[in-house]
């Protein structure tokens, strides 16, 4: 991944060179032909996409929304799959369409749900809304393989909406994570829409190094919260990474779900595809996204820009603390300090957290850390750069692009984002030790 990496600056490199020739012989040509300016701003068409781009400080949300079509038959409904990515306010949007069904309703336009979510979960359901459709399938989706029930299911919600001509906004980002080979997904998905729906994917862009960062405490934060035994040998044997070790371990795999290779694979199936950029400056995303996602509910659209909704966000300023803790405890079980039998892992982690407080210990910045090193965080910049010139090639020329990456960037790596805790070096400390150790078959009482 660090080879790819590495040279993806000279690909990076060379693609700007390539785009900036083009950008001058298109405007030799517009001035040849008396063509309109061929460059714009807003909803600037990129090959079959149509990207929303706000490079100038004037452009905000309130302006036009535009979508790229292809090969579409206006004598079919629409049908807008909102794939993520993840941790770009999918979930907010979720929860603003699933509370908004009547505007929705007064453009013809109806919120299908959300697959493998409990509404009765989310928080932003305050109204007793519900959907129409929600079934729970995440795993099979992994797996690329789904039952024939759930298809049934979502062939029949679709079914029923598409006879009464309705366009249908559909939102669930483990959509994202399906991968190239998962033939039988997507044969049924094309067996569900064609000939029946004009497709449109929606997108929503979020730099490859922020969004990788985002992405590994979100599933790293979830799975330590499952994590209430020791290993065994059957299904407690995970053992949660720090941010370092997760890139280099797992890159390979996350890099197959960069933005760049994602849009890619759903384009290459359904050419219709709107990108929201999350780096625009727009004041408010969620009307920005929103409006450009789902241009026909305008009562929606309308409502959004007349107010900022109140919602809470997914996420917290502790979401790594479960990380952390976890790997503390796992740290000192590993070197034999811990009796298993008579501790269960579930009750170090929360003595270990008492004990981070008592020492004055409240974010993973107060701990010993271990970082990517130099070579690894421009291999990771490096990656971020070839991302956004694919995805969002104008924006990336632009002054918001480029420049404002690499700034950002370096922002990222001064505030420690990269690290995570050195979990080696904290428990041979005289801080830690001694408490840990007093989890042994031969140790003190611990509180």
């Amino acid at each position: 991944m660090i080879w790819r990496s590495f040279s993806t600056y000279y690909i990076v490199q060379d693609s700007i060179a390539r785009y900036r020739i083009w950008q001058v012989l298109l405007v030799i040509v517009a001035a040849i032909f008396g063509v309109c300016s061929l460059q714009g701003n807003i909803g600037s068409q990129i090959g079959d996409f149509s990207v929303r781009t706000t490079p100038s400080s004037s452009t905000t949300a309130k302006e036009s929304h535009k979508v790229a079509v292809k090969e579409e038959d206006s004598s079919l409904p629409l049908l807008v799959l909102h794939i993520g990515a993840p941790k770009t306010a999918t979930t907010t949007i979720q929860c603003y369409a699933a509370g908004h069904q009547s505007r929705m309703a007064m453009d013809n336009v109806y919120f299908l749900g959300w697959l493998g979510t409990n509404r009765d979960k989310l928080p932003c359901i305050e109204d007793g809304s519900e959907v129409d459709f929600n079934v729970a399938w995440p795993d099979c989706l992994y797996r690329c393989q789904c039952e024939d029930t759930l298809w049934n299911q979502f062939e029949s919600a679709l079914e029923n909406h598409r006879k009464l001509n309705h366009t249908v906004f559909y939102s669930y980002e483990i959509m994202y994570y399906v991968k190239d080979d998962c033939d039988d997904f997507w044969d049924r998905l094309d067996q569900l829409v064609k000939g029946k729906w004009n497709v449109r994917i929606a997108f929503s862009y979020r730099r490859y190094y922020d969004w990788l960062i985002s992405e590994y405490h979100q599933g790293n934060n979830a799975e330590s919260k499952k994590l209430r035994h020791w290993p065994d040998g059957t299904n407690n044997d995970k053992v949660l990474q720090s941010f370092p070790e997760f890139f280099r371990n797992d890159l390979d795999k996350c890099a197959k779900r960069g933005p760049a290779s994602v849009t890619r694979r759903w384009k290459a199936r359904y050419p219709s595809m709107t990108i929201t950029n999350m780096h625009t400056g727009a004041a408010d995303f969620l009307a920005l996204a929103f409006c450009d996602i789902l241009p026909e509910a305008s009562h929606v659209c309308d409502h959004l820009k007349a107010q900022t909704p109140s919602m809470k966000k997914n996420g917290s300023s502790s979401k790594s603390q479960g990380i952390y803790i976890d790997r503390i405890a796992m740290a000192a079980y590993e070197r034999g300090w811990i009796d298993g039998k008579k501790y269960k892992r579930y009750i170090v982690q929360e003595a270990i957290k008492m004990n981070a407080e008592k020492l004055g210990l409240h974010s993973v910045q107060d701990f010993p850390l271990t970082c990517l090193d130099e070579k690894e965080q421009e291999a990771l910049l490096q990656d971020s750069l070839h991302e956004e010139v694919e995805v969002v090639p104008d924006f990336f020329a632009s002054p918001m692009g480029e420049i404002k990456l690499r700034s950002s960037f370096a922002e990222t790596i001064e505030n420690k984002a990269h690290c995570g805790v050195d979990v080696d070096k904290l428990v041979e400390s005289e801080d830690w030790k001694p408490f840990l150790k007093a989890f042994g078959k031969k140790g003190k009482k611990v509180p």
